[in-house]
């Protein structure tokens, strides 16, 4: 449902108006992520925006590795610069998850404080080849 109402709104906008709509898609993104945590995980990875996201703020929306294994993997996150993925119990799954993904090439933000991680999950974070681009990394 929300996918679909996402898809419905970004075909509708004016050039004027989808930067405002980029911001309300992700609100939207953010609060069926918290409301229906269990189906989340496979609308967010056939999630059809009219253009990709550059940023996505999940803070504190107590996602988990599933969803974190589904961003890390969404074509619709290839042009994400900026993931604040802070306080959502990800652990070092979620992080291994991120560490081995392809997609988030272009990626320069990754804030996953007080997400649980290991001093190894952060070393997979840290020396992900596919998170090579990342300037500013927050870990803990």
């Amino acid at each position: 449902y929300s996918a679909t109402l996402l898809t419905s709104l970004d075909n509708t906008t004016t050039k004027s108006s989808q930067c405002r709509l980029k911001y309300l898609s992700i609100i939207i993104v953010a609060l069926f992520f918290f409301f229906f945590n269990d189906t989340a995980t496979t609308e967010i990875y056939t999630l059809s925006l009219h253009d990709a996201l550059p940023i996505l703020n999940l803070w504190k929306n107590k996602l988990g590795a599933d969803a974190v294994k589904a961003l890390a993997q969404s074509l619709y996150l290839s042009r994400l610069v900026r993931l604040d993925m802070a306080q959502n119990n990800i652990g070092d799954e979620g992080a291994r998850a991120f560490s081995e993904s392809l997609t988030l090439s272009d990626l320069k933000y990754l804030d996953v404080f007080g997400n649980g991680i290991s001093s190894e999950g952060q070393e997979l974070l840290k020396n992900a080849e596919g998170l090579g681009k990342v300037q500013d990394m927050i870990l803990a």
